[in-house]
């Protein structure tokens, strides 16, 4: 594997996501045979809503994305074992807000397996309180999300 870290794994995820829903990138980022899940929020945080397996699955899912959403990886991968973590940040106009994703690479440095665990907090259920927005997240929130943190949505 030529990117233990995950760093190139994860830029190339976010091309895919600037790309919303063009093929190639999805293929240069993911393995053919990649899973992406996505969770839900209030009753259904932490469980599966939709998952999306190979690569014209993948791309019809990004291609779902409203083209003002921006994404940007805002913290160093770690790695746990076969796990890799990062934050992010995601900006629709005055909305920010930040999460972790969480992946799985395949021997060839594409990803194999991604979801995005971390949900929107209670007060913005509504919409963004005026004025708000998300701060940037220590890097402690990063190391304990990816050292020892089992979810019961990870992989098997």
């Amino acid at each position: 594997m030529s990117d233990p870290s995950g760093r190139l794994a994860l830029e190339r995820w976010l091309a895919v996501l600037r790309a919303f829903g063009e093929l190639d990138p999805v293929q240069a980022a993911f393995a053919p045979d990649a899973r992406v899940e996505r969770h839900g929020w209030d009753a259904s945080r932490g469980h599966v809503m939709e998952s999306f397996t190979g690569h014209t699955q993948i791309a019809a899912w990004c291609a779902r994305s409203p083209r003002n959403v921006q994404f940007d990886l805002c913290s160093t991968p770690v790695r746990q074992g076969e796990t890799i973590a990062a934050r992010y940040s995601v900006r629709v106009g005055d909305y920010e807000n930040h999460g972790m994703w969480r992946a799985k690479l395949a021997e060839d440095g594409r990803l194999s397996w991604l979801h995005q665990p971390d949900d929107l907090p209670d007060e913005w259920r509504d919409g963004v309180p005026a004025g708000k927005s998300l701060g940037p997240p220590s890097p402690e929130v990063v190391t304990a999300a990816a050292h020892g943190h089992k979810h019961d949505h990870d992989p098997k």
